[in-house]
């Protein structure tokens, strides 16, 4: 019984693997996963339709569900046929740290600082001053 997605090892390597009539493996979720999904849906059963319609970003956040075990629900959803891409980052890391900077820039000013521009000469300078003199 050798699985052809190396995503499916995980399921098949620990035994979780049921057969079906035709004498095919059909891989099938680890208890920890299929107990964390069951609470999360409130209910002993559940498809694997109604777990990718949860989306990545809720399936992250569930408890019970870590690393390795959103790893094996999202391979057991890709045998499924629901293919399940983790969410872009790297924008959200550049639109976090604009709004980091955003609330320093803030902070600073309501202590009393003045807070310039960087200027593209002027490399690795600070771009304030200290707090402002009233």
């Amino acid at each position: 019984m050798t699985p052809s997605d190396p995503a499916d090892a995980a399921f098949l390597g620990h035994g979780a693997a049921r057969a079906t009539e035709d004498g095919s493996a059909v891989p099938v979720l680890p208890t920890l996963q299929r107990n964390a999904l069951r609470k999360l849906l409130d209910r002993p059963d559940f498809t694997p339709a109604e777990v990718a319609a949860l989306g990545f970003r809720r399936l992250q956040l569930t408890r019970g569900l870590g690393r390795k075990g959103l790893d094996n629900v999202l391979a057991w959803l890709r045998h499924h046929g629901h293919d399940l891409e983790p969410l872009p980052t790297r924008c959200a890391d550049g639109v976090r740290r604009n709004q980091r900077i955003e609330r320093a820039i803030h902070l600073l000013e309501s202590q009393g600082f003045v807070v310039l521009p960087c200027s593209p000469s002027a490399g690795s300078e600070t771009g304030g001053t200290g707090p402002a003199e009233s």
